[in-house]
Parts: C-alpha cells; sequence; structure tokens
C-alpha cells in the first residue's frame, strides 16, 4: 500500500470511528472492525486496554446522554512503514444530556485534539490507540438530573 492509500484508509477509518459513535450499537462486533486485539483508548476520564471489553467501555461512556455527535477535522495521517501509521485530528464532541421536564436540553461539549496509532491488519486498517487531550469544555459532564 503506498503513502496516499494509507492516508487515505486511516482517515476514513478514523471517520467511522466517529460516526459510529453516534449511529451503531457498540458492540463486539463493531469492535473487531475497528481495533486491534492490543487496542489502548485514553479519555480524558478513563483509559482502557485491550479488544475485550473495548464495547461496553464505549457504550458505557456514552450511556448518560440521550444524543451525541463527534465532528472531526480531516485527520493528520503519517504512515510508519508498510502497516501503521500516526494521525491527530481536531474533534468536537457535542453531548446532550437526558433530563426530564426542562424545554431546552442540557448539553455538554468538548474540543479535544485526537491522536492515535492506525496498524494494517490481514483484515484491514484497525486503530490500535487512541488518546483525547481536552483543549476546551463548555457545559457539565454530568447532567444536574445525575
Amino acid at each position: 500500500m503506498n503513502r496516499r492509500e494509507a492516508q487515505a484508509a486511516v482517515a476514513e477509518l478514523f471517520g467511522r470511528y466517529l460516526m459510529t459513535l453516534d449511529t451503531v450499537k457498540l458492540d463486539p462486533e463493531w469492535a473487531s472492525w475497528m481495533f486491534t486485539p492490543d487496542v489502548v483508548i485514553e479519555f480524558p476520564m478513563s483509559r482502557h486496554e485491550g479488544i475485550e471489553g473495548v464495547a461496553e467501555y464505549h457504550a458505557q461512556s456514552l450511556a448518560p446522554f440521550a444524543a451525541t455527535q463527534h465532528l472531526s477535522s480531516p485527520p493528520v495521517v503519517d504512515p510508519v512503514g508498510d502497516t501503521g501509521a500516526d494521525f491527530s485530528a481536531h474533534v468536537v464532541s457535542i453531548h446532550v444530556h437526558r433530563t426530564a421536564g426542562t424545554s431546552a436540553p442540557a448539553r455538554f461539549s468538548a474540543g479535544t485534539i485526537a491522536t492515535g496509532e492506525a496498524r494494517l491488519t490481514p483484515a484491514g486498517w484497525r486503530l490500535r490507540r487512541l488518546s483525547l487531550q481536552v483543549v476546551w469544555t463548555e457545559g457539565h459532564p454530568r447532567s444536574a438530573d445525575a
């Protein structure tokens, strides 16, 4: 795979990761086509290692919210050898709290810098490492009802 193909494949993988956070059931099947077995995820509030339980880890992180939307700049992708790539992107995450009895939903938003590593496996490109560094926040991560 040449440099341009690797860049396009990793950019698509990261974009799919963000889209699926908002649109699909996060289950072991999702995890198997998204991550390597030795994946390491570092969110600002916690860390997870290994593919076992990574779907549940993501689902639990998103469970307090009625809806989410994850928006990204195009990732900058730097291939490493024939089977790896490092990447980084700006990500804005909008989380709508589950609130009862209010006319407007409360939101928690965060601007982050995502960095990571992807690996080319026999099944295709997979995320091996993903880390989010918070740049700014607006609102509260927990709703007043929580």
